[in-house]
């Protein structure tokens, strides 16, 4: 308490509050936050590659039987991945649907329809998945770069929705390494 009290008095504290109470309030009353109103070529290049892709990214929601010393119980597993036809070709991570006896697939937009998914394949060691869903319909979907050219430092981008995340899955930012190359969008 001594060397606390000590600090205070060679600091004069004082000195520093006064002037705050004669002043009036510490805090001024909120105020609305305005935008620029213009954007960077890069900003506005990001802005409208997600507003053009949004429609395509999906939640991806998968259920596999975990086994304890006693007993065998459901568990959920949440991602995300991204519409890559108009068919309902999906591509999302492996680890999210790994084991899986049930997936199911959120669509972005308004509806938010839901649909069962079945595997076309998978790649473990790039934690990569290609999910097929029947829709019925032609979807929107994110038209992929050429990686033929992409040298390291250039500019990606990642998309995801936002969803909880499970044991099982981490964050929704976390989506697809390959979601991370779109170069030119869907109309």
């Amino acid at each position: 308490m001594f060397l606390v009290c000590d600090v205070a008095r060679k600091l004069d504290l004082r000195g520093l509050v006064q002037p705050l109470s004669k002043g009036g309030s510490l805090w001024s009353e909120p105020v609305t936050a305005h935008g620029a109103g213009t954007y960077e070529s890069d900003e506005q290049n990001n802005i409208d590659v997600y507003k053009n892709n949004r429609l395509a990214t999906v939640n991806v929601k998968s259920q596999v039987m975990e086994r304890d010393f006693f007993y065998v119980y459901p568990k959920t597993g949440i991602g995300t991945g991204f519409i890559i036809n108009e068919e309902g070709q999906i591509v999302t991570n492996f680890h999210v649907i790994n084991g899986s006896q049930n997936i199911t697939v959120t669509l972005s937009g308004t509806d938010h329809k839901e649909y069962k998914a079945r595997v076309l394949g998978f790649r473990r060691r790039d934690d990569l998945a290609l999910l097929k869903i029947d829709a019925g319909r032609k979807l929107p979907y994110v038209r992929l770069g050429d990686s033929e050219n992409l040298q390291v430092g250039r500019k990606s981008l990642r998309s995801g929705t936002r969803s909880a995340s499970t044991a099982r899955s981490p964050p929704a930012s976390s989506a697809p390494s390959a979601a991370i190359c779109p170069t030119k969008t869907a109309s």
